[in-house]
């Protein structure tokens, strides 16, 4: 076993290693008729156990953190792998991230509670800013490796929402995307959407060893 792997705080390593062979099976063994794409699709599924793997091992290597100060580091994965099952959209009669869902006629206490999620969601990420931010930056000038896969996951899931619906943004620029072409950069946008919770995965794996073993 990799030094790396091996110095890794017991309950990470076995979270790590579990939440992996359950992105490789289901990649290997979940194919449907469409594939690996598509919603509810093996990559989509990989990514929501990355995320939901990383918010698992955050608790397991910090759980006084993750319960107290830093509890929306764990609330905002969870809300990321909610976001990749599109919950967001099914979880109530419209999607709670659109506009029209509290303008048009949809019942007030689904409103409510669309209303109450996504101001969680926007507390949890200006905590996350907030208290996070500064961290991150003495690490990235200290030289640690996981900061930097934070922010290569945050430009992974920027690049990813571009060539999402590519076709559909472009077109009243007077840009005609091929249907080809959209699809491909709709396969390509789901990988770049593993890659960014694999990274993510990764990351709190480097910083709960950097953690338990400061350099």
């Amino acid at each position: 076993m990799p030094a790396a792997v091996s110095t890794l705080p017991r309950p990470v390593l076995v979270v790590v290693l579990a939440t992996g062979a359950g992105i490789l099976a289901i990649l290997l063994f979940l194919r449907g008729s469409s594939g690996l794409y598509g919603e509810d699709g093996p990559v989509e599924i990989a990514s929501v156990v990355a995320y939901l793997g990383a918010a698992v091992a955050y608790a397991a290597a910090a759980p006084g953190l993750a319960a107290g100060r830093y509890w929306q580091i764990p609330a905002t994965l969870l809300l990321a792998a909610a976001r990749e099952m599109d919950l967001d959209k099914s979880l109530l009669s419209g999607g709670i991230l659109k506009s029209r869902f509290y303008t048009g006629d949809f019942p007030l206490w689904e409103k409510l509670v669309g209303l109450v999620i996504v101001v969680f969601a926007l507390w949890a990420g200006l905590r996350l800013i907030r208290h996070g931010a500064g961290p991150v930056w003495r690490a990235l000038r200290s030289g640690r490796g996981w900061p930097w896969l934070v922010v290569g996951a945050l430009v992974g899931v920027v690049v990813a929402k571009g060539f999402d619906g590519i076709g559909r943004k472009l077109r009243p620029l007077g840009i005609e995307v091929s249907q080809a072409l959209n699809d491909q950069l709709g396969d390509v946008e789901e990988w770049l959407e593993l890659g960014a919770a694999a990274a993510i995965l990764l990351a709190v794996a480097l910083w709960a060893r950097s953690r338990a073993r400061p350099t």
